[in-house]
């Protein structure tokens, strides 16, 4: 658990990561304002939060339509993980921070089972995961 005093530090540094890329994004854009929500909160999370957290940000263009399987999204590091696309992510780390399965097909299970959708067995993709119709 982190101390008040760590919490605030902790904040602190969030704010001004989140400030320095507003500046950054808004002179490449060439447009002013802010780009994220007015405050930061730091919340101690549960140990399989970062877990959770790692496939659903991987299910998230299938919840907001942007595909329709993991497999079709090109943005994401899906592909390095069940697939064995060569990318830039260190698919050791994850596995030993998350205890996620370096093999593919048992990643894809795995994902799977983490976040609640339905999914598509007749595709020729049998392991991408599908929004519900």
């Amino acid at each position: 658990m982190l101390s008040n005093n760590k919490m605030q530090i902790l904040e602190r540094k969030i704010g001004t990561l989140q400030s320095s890329y507003t500046r950054a994004i808004n002179i490449q854009e060439k447009r002013t304002g802010s780009l994220f929500q007015p405050k930061c909160k730091v919340l101690e999370l549960s140990n399989n939060h970062p877990f959770i957290c790692f496939h659903y940000i991987h299910q998230n263009p299938i919840k907001a339509k942007l595909a329709t399987n993991m497999n079709d999204w090109k943005y994401s590091s899906f592909q390095e993980y069940a697939l064995d696309v060569e990318g830039i992510c260190n698919k050791e780390i994850a596995h030993s921070f998350l205890a996620n399965p370096l093999e593919k097909k048992q990643f894809q299970e795995q994902s799977k089972s983490v976040i609640t959708f339905e999914y598509d067995e007749s595709s020729d993709h049998s392991n991408d995961l599908t929004t519900k119709t």
